[in-house]
């Protein structure tokens, strides 16, 4: 399974453990009924700004919902989900890079805004 169907599987898991529909979440994050379904498929590509839509829906950490760290509910973290998102151990993954990369510049700037915003400095001093 690619890295988007990934994403679209934990979407679809969450979204149900939830008792919610597709639908549903599609309304909560303004999208349509197609959109989220080719989503929860891994056809379409998020923008950063739906994707903490989606996270905040599903009460769940953006890292849950992109990279799959810990789980759904941030157990391991004491609870608190959405906004205890957990810092990355020794930097970012290298997958993680490699599609940011990937991604327009307009784009990477946003992501590394966010990853800021839910990670502070993670540079050595």
């Amino acid at each position: 399974m690619g890295y988007l169907q990934e994403i679209g599987r934990r979407v679809k898991e969450r979204y149900r453990e939830l008792g919610m529909t597709g639908k549903q979440l599609a309304q909560d994050i303004g999208v349509s009924q197609n959109t989220m379904s080719s989503i929860v498929k891994g056809e379409n590509v998020p923008g950063i700004d739906k994707m903490l839509l989606i996270a905040q829906a599903l009460n769940v950490s953006l890292d849950w919902l992109v990279f799959g760290h810990g789980t759904p509910d941030g157990a391991e973290r004491g609870g608190g989900a959405y906004p205890g998102a957990r810092r990355p151990a020794a930097g970012f993954p290298g997958a993680a890079c490699s599609i940011i990369q990937a991604l327009p510049a307009q784009e990477q700037e946003k992501v590394y805004n966010i990853l800021l915003i839910l990670y502070g400095d993670t540079k050595a001093d």
